[in-house]
């Protein structure tokens, strides 16, 4: 028997998708300005 869990993986970028501190949630909603 094979099991193969799909999208399990936090590749670490930034916002996080599963993360909700300030930072993400700013980013995501668009009133943070990300510049590298």
């Amino acid at each position: 028997m094979k099991i193969r869990v799909l999208g399990s993986g936090a590749v670490g970028g930034f916002p996080q998708w599963n993360c909700n501190c300030h930072n993400c949630h700013g980013l995501r909603h668009r009133t943070l300005n990300g510049t590298a």
